[in-house]
């Protein structure tokens, strides 16, 4: 039984291990099967590259063959070319020694012409001191002697030929000085595109209701500005004037009646509140002002300077303005030096500052062109300038020619149509009160108020003054003015007294 089990486990075994082993070998086949298909087609692509390498390569031969050929080609026409470079350098250096031949051939003659000029330089020099010597000989004379009648005669010559000029010059100017003079003062009017209005501060306030009047002029209110101001209230046709030589004074006066009048505000402590308020308001109103107007002008000044000509803003001159005025003539006169040939930078500032007097001449003796000396000395202003604000109104002789610019410049401004008004009833007023104030003088025969009322001219009795009575009668006559009168600047008062006597021979 065992040995039949083992003999059927061995026959089922070996079949098993056929069939395994046709299996195997069935599948053996098919992988070689496989991988000589993926060989062949593996050959196949190699195949493929191998003939596209083998293309390119003939493609490359026959481009090589083609470039080496061309390359050939160009060796050839660059050792024709190489060959002629060859040949023309030869020839342009045989060209270069025989010009280099040429040169050596003309220095040398050129150093044989230097030794020749020298000897004959020397020659010349030695012929020259020969005859500068006999001229010494026989004039008698030095080097120095000579040398400086020359220059005597050179000079004379010059000078007469400069005389001779300036004459001409001299002569053309005074027959056509009205002509010139003319022109230019055309020409720098049309050229001033100013405008002829500005607002000036009024110095009145209009009383609409009766009792304001009372309550202003009957109370503590007007003692207040008298006091704190140093104004004057005078009541006139409905308004009251506002009578001060002071401009800022005069416009704070007006915004405290105005505020009081308007908000019905009565209250002493309250105003002096706001007067100190108002001072302190209006001081930097015109300093800012007196900048604004500096950098419109393109010129600098120190804040002291530019504070006095802000006050200008509240000071008129014959209902004329005199900071819009001055910033007038600085324009005129820097339009004016350009045509003569000044300095217009010194001109524009000379005439900026002409009237800067006016600011504090109702504080200090004297007429406001001596006061704004005075005031540009301190600041340190140049020569031209100071004698320029000086002599604008021809008082005080000055050598410079600014003077008479600003003067001109002055006298165009103020004559320009409608630039200064005054009512004909206060001119009229104020000529009047000059001569009844000098008719007051014992001795005064005739009295006359000239310049629009800036001179008055006495003629005294020789039979009731006598000459040492004369100073005393013009000081009575200043002092009379000084109490009875406001008036900015000065007045001048001249008194003459003149003995005559007549006698016929029969």
């Amino acid at each position: 039984m065992n040995v039949i089990c083992l003999l059927f486990a061995v026959i089922v075994g070996y079949v098993l291990y056929s069939v395994l082993e046709h299996f195997h070998l069935q599948k053996s086949k098919e992988i070689a099967q496989d991988i000589l298909t993926r060989a062949q087609r593996q050959i196949e692509k190699r195949k493929q590259e191998f003939a596209q390498i083998l293309a390119a390569q003939e493609e490359a031969q026959k481009n090589s063959q083609q470039i080496i050929l061309e390359l050939q080609q160009s060796n050839d026409i660059l050792a024709e070319k190489l060959a002629l470079a060859e040949k023309d350098l030869e020839y342009t250096s045989a060209k270069l020694d025989r010009q280099e031949q040429k040169i050596q051939q003309v220095e040398q003659k050129i150093q044989e012409q230097k030794q020749k000029n020298l000897v004959l330089e020397l020659e010349h020099q030695r012929l020259q001191n020969l005859i500068h010597q006999i001229l010494l000989e026989r004039s008698k004379s030095t080097d120095e002697e000579l040398y400086q009648r020359f220059l005597k005669n050179y000079s004379e010559q010059l000078e007469a030929e400069a005389l001779q000029y300036q004459e001409n010059v001299r002569e053309y100017l005074a027959a056509n000085e009205e002509r010139i003079a003319s022109r230019i003062l055309s020409i720098a009017i049309h050229r001033c595109h100013f405008s002829h209005w500005f607002e000036n501060s009024p110095s009145s306030v209009v009383i609409v209701e009766p009792s304001d009047k009372d309550q202003i002029l009957q109370s503590e209110i007007r003692l207040l500005l008298e006091q704190e101001l140093g104004v004057q209230l005078e009541y006139e046709q409905g308004s009251i004037l506002i009578v001060t030589a002071d401009g800022c004074r005069r416009e704070i006066s007006r915004q405290i009646l105005m505020h009081a009048i308007e908000h019905r505000e009565w209250d002493i402590p309250a105003m002096k509140a706001r007067i100190a308020l108002l001072k302190e308001q209006l001081e930097q109103e015109i300093l800012e002002t007196g900048k604004q107007v500096c950098k419109t002008l393109e010129i600098e000044l120190s804040d002291d300077l530019c504070r006095l000509l802000g006050r200008l803003k509240y000071r008129t001159s014959f209902g004329q303005n005199v900071l819009w005025h001055s910033v007038e003539v600085a324009t005129l006169a820097k339009l004016l030096a350009y045509e003569i040939g000044l300095d217009p930078k010194l001109a524009v500032r000379a005439g900026f500052l002409h009237d800067i007097g006016k600011a504090i001449d109702h504080e200090h003796e004297g007429g406001h062109p001596e006061i704004g000396g005075e005031i540009l000395q301190q600041y340190k202003e140049l020569p031209e300038i100071i004698e320029g604000v000086t002599g604008h109104h021809e008082d005080v002789h000055t050598g410079t020619p600014y003077a008479t610019l600003i003067s001109a410049a002055d006298a165009i401004s103020a004559s320009r149509p409608g630039a200064r008004r005054e009512t004909f009833e206060k001119y009229i007023h104020r000529l009047e009160k000059l001569e009844t104030i000098a008719y007051t003088i014992p001795g005064v025969e005739n009295a006359y108020a000239i310049s629009a009322g800036r001179e008055i001219r006495l003629i005294v009795a020789p039979d009731k003054v006598l000459d040492q009575d004369v100073p005393q009668v013009a000081n009575i006559i200043s002092k009379a003015i000084e109490d009875e009168l406001h008036y900015p600047g000065k007045i001048k008062i001249t008194v003459i007294r003149e003995m005559k006597v007549v006698e016929y021979a029969r």
